[in-house]
């Protein structure tokens, strides 16, 4: 009999170890939590507010940026975006899109467009095996949690509205994308951290606030 009581534990236990973290229930927020190159945009989640909306049903897409792409990031424009609430909340569900998609289903959708939580657009382009949204490509895919999946993505996106509300203040041209791809884009990257920092003195975000509110 204790022979039977010890095998039956033993195979229980070997059971528990064997089923994945996602197969166990773990959501958007803590699948990214776990994977460990989306630390930035966990600590973003917080700071927005937005991380119950991620452990809710979905299902959802969502295209995170990288760790390495925040990092290429500087550091000033990285907190200016944390600190303003507003902001931080119209930047991220631009990067949320509502169902299930894959990468594979994604390579479908050449041309087309996506509605994303925020309300406005992404575009899709494939080439190749590579798949981008507004020309920013997803670098790590798949990563498949309980209510939706992540695509690591090389770049954080910008909504339009943001864009050109930048623009209006900074008296440029509206940037589609904060550029991270690395040394290609460093002509833009000075350009770029000018405009936000024209955007936030002048404006205070102001007409972010309106729309997110």
């Amino acid at each position: 009999m204790k022979r039977l009581l010890l095998l039956m534990l033993v195979v229980g236990l070997l059971v528990l170890t064997a089923v994945p973290v996602a197969a166990q229930g773990s959501d958007i927020v803590d699948t990214a939590a776990a994977n460990g190159n989306f630390n930035t945009v966990g600590t973003a989640l917080k700071a927005s507010g937005l991380s119950a909306m991620l452990k809710g049903e979905g299902p959802f897409t969502v295209f995170a940026p990288t760790d390495a792409a925040f990092e290429k990031v500087p550091a000033s424009m990285r907190q200016a975006i944390l600190a303003d609430q507003a902001l931080l909340k119209s930047v991220l569900t631009y990067h949320v899109v509502p169902g299930n998609m894959s990468l594979e289903a994604l390579k479908g959708m050449n041309g087309k467009t996506l509605t994303t939580a925020q309300g406005e657009m992404l575009q899709v382009t494939v080439a190749g095996d590579t798949v981008s949204l507004n020309n920013v490509p997803i670098t790590t895919p798949d990563v498949v949690a309980s209510n939706g999946v992540i695509h690591g993505i090389g770049g954080i996106l910008m909504p339009p509205t943001v864009a050109q509300a930048m623009a209006a203040a900074a008296g440029g041209a509206a940037p589609a994308t904060v550029p991270t791809a690395g040394a290609d884009n460093l002509t833009m990257t000075l350009p770029l951290t000018l405009l936000l920092t024209g955007f936030f003195l002048l404006s205070g975000a102001y007409v972010l606030r309106r729309k997110v509110a």
